[in-house]
Order: C-alpha cells, then sequence, then structure tokens
C-alpha cells in the first residue's frame, strides 16, 4: 500500500510539473497569459505604462490588463486598474489641461469602460460647475442611485439620482439656511414636500417643476 501511494505521489508531482514546464513554454512561445509590464507609446501620441495580458514584437497586439497608467496627448491620464483592454476595477481618471473639463477629476470604481459603483467626481475651473463636488453611486457613467452633491457655493444635496438628474427622495440644503426635503423629478422639485425657510416659515404640500402648487 505504501509503495502504491508513493507512486501516485510521484506520478502527481510529475503531471503537475510537466503542466507548469508547458505552461511556461506556451507564454515564452505566444507570450499570452503572462501578464507583464510594459511602456509603449501609440502613433498617435498616447502612452501607456503598465502590465499588459499578451504582446507581440513587430505587429504588436496588446491588452492592458491590471494595474496601469495611460495619458492620452491631450494630457488626460487614467491611473488604475485594467481588464481585457478597458478600465475595470478602481481608477482615477484626470481631464488634461488641453481639454474643456481641465481639472475635473474622478476617483473610483470603473466596468466595463464606464464609471460605475462608488466614486468622487471633483470639477475643475473651467467648467460651469467649477468648485462642485459629486460623492455617491454610479451606473453606466452616470450619477444613479443614492450621492451627495456639493456646490461650490456651500448648497448640498442628499439623495436619489437616476441619469445625471436628482430623482425620488433627497433633501437640499442651501447655504442661506433654507431646506427642502421631498421628492424629485428630473432634477426638479416635484411631488410631496416640505419647504423650510431660513426665518422658520414652512411650505408643505405639492410641487411641480420646482414649484409649490397646493398645501
Amino acid at each position: 500500500m505504501m509503495r502504491m501511494v508513493v507512486a501516485i505521489s510521484v506520478a502527481a508531482i510529475a503531471l503537475t510539473a510537466n503542466k507548469a514546464s508547458s505552461q511556461g513554454l506556451l507564454c515564452e512561445t505566444l507570450n499570452w497569459g503572462c501578464p507583464q509590464f510594459e511602456v509603449y507609446t501609440y502613433p498617435n501620441g498616447d502612452k501607456y505604462a503598465g502590465y499588459l495580458n499578451f504582446s507581440w514584437v513587430g505587429n504588436k497586439l496588446e491588452t492592458r490588463h491590471g494595474k496601469g497608467t495611460y495619458t492620452y496627448a491631450d494630457g488626460t491620464q487614467y491611473i488604475g486598474d485594467w481588464k481585457f483592454g478597458v478600465k475595470h476595477g478602481r481608477g482615477t481618471y484626470i481631464f488634461g489641461p488641453e481639454t474643456k473639463w481641465a481639472g475635473d477629476k474622478y476617483l473610483g470604481e470603473w466596468r466595463d469602460g464606464k464609471k460605475e459603483g462608488q466614486g468622487t467626481y471633483m470639477y475643475g475651473p473651467k467648467t460651469k460647475w467649477a468648485g462642485d463636488k459629486y460623492v455617491g453611486a454610479w451606473r453606466d457613467g452616470k450619477k444613479e442611485g443614492r450621492g451627495t452633491y456639493f456646490w461650490g457655493n456651500g448648497d448640498k444635496y442628499v439623495g436619489g439620482w437616476n441619469n445625471d438628474k436628482r430623482q425620488g427622495g433627497g433633501v437640499l440644503f442651501w447655504s442661506n439656511g433654507d431646506v427642502y426635503r421631498g421628492s424629485w423629478v428630473r432634477g426638479k422639485m416635484s411631488g410631496k414636500g416640505t419647504y423650510t425657510y431660513a426665518d422658520k416659515t414652512v411650505s408643505v404640500g405639492e410641487w411641480v417643476n420646482g414649484k409649490f402648487v397646493a398645501d
């Protein structure tokens, strides 16, 4: 019995070694399935420094897979995780100085090349939203779910989002002391809600497109 166990163990070790050797030979021959760090400059001026799942010398075919930094010709940069050539996992995206969104920055989760999951978007000085910040949920590249939006002037919204707009239940705090708690539709106060003014005056009732219509 002991001899049989030893024989089986030796055979298993030999099989594992042969399998590993075959995989190593496949990596060396095809350069596939073996992530490696490379620095590559594309014909259009973009650059990538990070891990590739496979690459060929000469007529190069590469797939970004793992950690890497992609710098676009206009200075825009993505630093983070990649999966089979697309942004996937956690990463930071910073718009370059030559773009109309210069200074905008997103830090958070990605899925299949789009912002999805939890993330923070900070607006740069070149847009009309300069100084604003959103912290919360994303889906398919847009604000979706629960999130908090901070305006540069001190206003703040906490609540639901859909398709980049305030939607569902939410609270908006104005820097002057006014507060609205209630329903939102496509970014405007719509439905049941309570508006409390800084002087403690209160309007409770129905809202339509941002206007109070009935108590």
